[in-house]
């Protein structure tokens, strides 16, 4: 059955998708998605690609359901924030949040919570620090690397949390004052 699935650049809503069985990589960038509601199937997806649309924070949090989802793509979608309640995305390792126009430091208690987050992008945002908190133990168990290049951090101290992570082996900084 059919695995993979290009379908970017149209008008074409999530849902529809859900009758495939065996879909495991779904790509639908750039197709004017604003809401994502309660939809089934989807078992076996493990990468999907909602970059460049215009999801509400709402239809983000309703991703949490896709059981098996690895990693997700939120590139461009002018989010502002993210849902409090990502800790339910308990399968997803990466997260990319690229030009998007996040500006409040508090995404990261809620980055910090996802239990398998490995890889975070946060580059062409507006962000300035990481709180201490969100790298004590227990916070970001998993997470292996982070790009925030192009962001607000004007001095190595704002993100020096980061090095007390017991996995982490990659940090972008690159385009930052």
């Amino acid at each position: 059955g059919l695995s993979f699935l290009d379908a970017s650049e149209n008008l074409l809503d999530l849902a529809p998708f859900g009758i495939l069985p065996r879909l495991k990589d779904l790509k639908l960038a750039c197709n004017n998605i604003t809401t994502v509601s309660r939809i089934s199937g989807f078992e076996n997806l493990q990468t999907l690609d909602l970059s460049y649309n215009k999801l509400a924070l709402s239809s983000v949090q309703a991703l949490d359901f896709l059981p098996n989802l690895r990693e997700l793509d939120l590139c461009g979608n002018d989010l502002r924030m993210l849902p409090i309640d990502m800790y339910r995305f308990g399968s997803l390792e990466k997260l990319l949040l690229e030009n998007n126009k996040i500006a409040d430091n508090n995404v990261f208690p809620i980055l910090c919570s996802m239990p398998n987050l490995r890889e975070v992008s946060l580059a062409y945002n507006f962000l300035s620090e990481i709180a201490w908190e969100c790298c004590a133990e227990g916070y970001f168990r998993a997470l292996e690397g982070m790009d925030l290049a192009y962001n607000y951090i004007s001095d190595e101290q704002q993100v020096s949390p980061l090095c007390y992570l017991p996995r982490i082996n990659k940090v972008i900084l690159y385009g930052n004052p």
